[in-house]
């Protein structure tokens, strides 16, 4: 479920072959050692996940396939990479005479120049093609919705002699130089990094307690860091269902029927919360989700719940161990919800699936930083403390 999201993404005009959405996980799975489900199960996983999605059979008579219409490979998902170098690798395996009669489809951003009309390409030109392609086809993410816009300046703050279009250079570089992160697939790629493991290795004839030490470090860095990224990529994928007005509709009608009562009877003997505190986040939540609020909003509303929850433990030596306690009352609680909407076949469960796992997410990086304010250490710090 997660590497669905993390890699594809609905979008309106753009199909993807069935076919190579499947190969797309039975690759997956073989990376990771998983047992794949079969292609029906996995199909209505997807279902339940990209609500909307259509069937349609595209492609020339005998050679048509069915595809999901209205799904695309995220632009910044290395599967991406993985489609280009099969359609180059496949280019490369053609015939000559296939070769040179292959033109680009359409011109992108000037990349297709000098194709058409010549008769010899080489290699890294038809690279570049399909590339080119690939992106356009894929809808490339524009660097510039990635970072927010800078705000005004006041240029009466500013030294003497500077002018506007030094401004416009200085954001210009400044915007460059964060994209280069941003958008790079090593910071995408970042789950597949066993930075324990490479320190290990790097590490030989060197004293076992330094080299606990040390992996006990980057272990803390690495779990932060995967934690950190999983929780934007979610971000992403959340807020297209935040702004999608029937499918807010429909998560409400679905969260009216949940039967509360019986979801607090279950969960007090095991949290031992307090039911008007419970009443009143669940009240809470239908307000802000009926209100449609935006993604940051509820970041706030978030934020809110966690303070007032460990309100009560500020400045006591028992505030970590609170916190930990309330992350627990938290989770189950919301998987007691997400139960009551399983049982009962809503049609909005893959919205609210994917919207639990952000929230759980976010609260556990709000009581992450809230402790480690409270302790005087840094996140990281506190994540190996724990870890020990």
């Amino acid at each position: 479920l997660q590497w669905l999201l993390d890699n594809y993404e609905t979008a309106e005009g753009v199909s993807l072959p069935r076919s190579t959405l499947y190969n797309h996980y039975l690759r997956h799975c073989q990376e990771h050692k998983l047992d794949p489900v079969n292609a029906a199960s996995f199909g209505k996983l997807i279902r339940s996940i990209f609500m909307g999605l259509r069937t349609r059979r595209l492609g020339t008579r005998g050679n048509s396939k069915y595809h999901y219409y209205g799904i695309r490979v995220k632009p910044d998902s290395p599967l991406n990479r993985l489609q280009e170098d099969m359609q180059y690798m496949a280019m490369r395996q053609q015939p000559m005479q296939q070769k040179q009669r292959y033109k680009p489809m359409q011109k992108v951003d000037g990349v297709a120049d000098g194709f058409t009309g010549s008769g010899q390409q080489t290699g890294t030109s038809v690279e570049q093609t399909v590339i080119a392609q690939s992106q356009h086809h894929q809808q490339f993410l524009d660097a510039s919705r990635v970072l927010p816009e800078f705000g005004e300046v006041e240029m009466s703050s500013l030294p003497d002699g500077t002018t506007f279009e030094d401004i416009k250079s200085l954001q210009s570089l400044y915007r460059e130089h964060c994209e280069v992160f941003a958008l790079s697939p090593l910071f995408f790629n970042v789950h597949d990094f066993y930075l324990e493991g490479w320190l290990s290795n790097a590490m030989n004839n060197i004293p076992q307690r330094m080299i606990q030490t040390k992996v006990a470090a980057v272990s803390a860095f690495a779990q932060t860091l995967r934690r950190y990224t999983s929780l934007n990529h979610l971000a992403q994928a959340a807020r297209a269902v935040l702004q999608n007005t029937s499918q807010i509709n429909q998560m409400l009608n679905d969260l009216n029927r949940v039967d509360f009562a019986n979801v607090q009877e279950q969960a007090s003997w095991v949290c031992q919360c307090d039911d008007n505190m419970v009443q009143r986040l669940e009240t809470d939540f239908k307000m802000t989700l009926q209100q449609q609020s935006t993604l940051e909003q509820w970041a706030a509303w978030l934020d809110n719940v966690m303070m007032q929850a460990l309100k009560p433990y500020e400045g006591r030596p028992s505030f970590p161990k609170a916190a930990r306690q309330f992350l627990l009352k938290w989770s189950f609680y919301s998987s007691m919800v997400i139960r009551d909407l399983t049982l009962r076949s809503a049609a909005s469960f893959g919205s609210f699936h994917l919207i639990r796992l952000l929230y759980d997410e976010y609260m556990f990086y709000l009581v992450e930083h809230r402790v480690a304010q409270a302790t005087g250490e840094t996140p990281i710090a506190v994540m190996g403390e724990v870890r020990d």
